[in-house]
């Protein structure tokens, strides 16, 4: 068969079995991405701890863009120029759930709860928390 039909031929099928795996390595780099960032995006889930509720957000805002960062020259060393569509909907979600998780948790001590008005902090807590509320709307 292959000395009937020539080099095109065996050209034409490992093309077509190239773009096949390329189809299912970009469906699964764009799972593993999304992993990456919810787990890296979860870690900015507050403590639960009855005394103490303060989050240093910074820290985990950074390790956020620095993980995204590397997604990024990880995805153009793998696919090349056109990287970009194997990773923009993991970062949509990625975004989506630090916004969710900013609004439903109250992580930047925007509400006021009855339960914190009730609550006892000592002055450095409420600075710990206002400051870092601060500091994380402006890198947001």
């Amino acid at each position: 068969m292959i000395e009937e039909e020539g080099d095109s031929f065996i050209l034409l099928l490992f093309s077509d079995l190239a773009k096949s795996i390329y189809v299912i390595i970009s469906e699964d780099y764009g799972k593993h991405v999304t992993s990456i960032l919810l787990c890296t995006i979860n870690k900015i889930m507050p403590d639960k701890s009855p005394r103490h509720q303060h989050n240093w957000l910074m820290p985990y805002l950074e390790d956020i863009q620095s993980c995204m960062c590397d997604l990024v020259n990880e995805a153009r060393n793998t696919f090349g120029a056109n990287f970009s569509k194997h990773i923009i909907p993991s970062f949509e979600l990625a975004i989506r759930e630090i916004n969710s998780l900013f609004q439903n948790q109250d992580i930047l001590n925007i509400k006021t709860d009855s339960l914190d008005i009730r609550k006892r902090k000592s002055v450095q807590e409420n600075t710990e928390d206002k400051l870092s509320a601060i500091c994380a709307a402006g890198v947001i």
